[in-house]
């Protein structure tokens, strides 16, 4: 198999995580359709080292709890860091914490990951090619 087929075999996959990606963005739009939105106070991580935080708000007098799905080390937001919260105002335990990290860095990860991929496929043959690497 010569070298730019090589590459071309890597297209359908570029392109399927792109539109994964896209995916998870739609999921991520539609899941904020219709929720309200509250400010919340992180008021501890989950442990030290790779750390997601516990964010708590308050509805209707009622003081809830999330913990964030994303971890990072150093953590991200900190304790006593206010972040805004989507709700359901029907039951609001079914919430997200509303920061980039949260909502929108798997699906851009995955765009970015993809489209670089995708890019790569038609470019890395070429500069091979006109390098006289091939």
């Amino acid at each position: 198999m010569s070298l730019s087929k090589s590459f071309r075999v890597l297209r359908w996959p570029a392109i399927l995580i792109i539109f994964i990606g896209i995916g998870f963005g739609i999921f991520s739009v539609i899941g904020g359709i219709g929720k309200s939105t509250v400010q919340g106070m992180v008021v501890r991580l989950t442990d030290e080292s790779n750390t997601s935080p516990i964010v708590e708000y308050e509805v209707d007098g009622v003081v809830y709890a999330i913990e964030g799905s994303v971890s990072s080390s150093p953590a991200a937001p900190r304790p006593g860091d206010r972040v805004n919260i989507l709700y359901d105002a029907k039951d609001p335990t079914n919430s997200q914490i509303d920061t980039f990290r949260e909502r929108w860095l798997l699906p851009a990860g995955l765009v970015f990951a993809g489209l670089n991929t995708l890019l790569m496929t038609f470019y890395l043959p070429w500069f091979i090619k006109r390098a006289g690497l091939s």
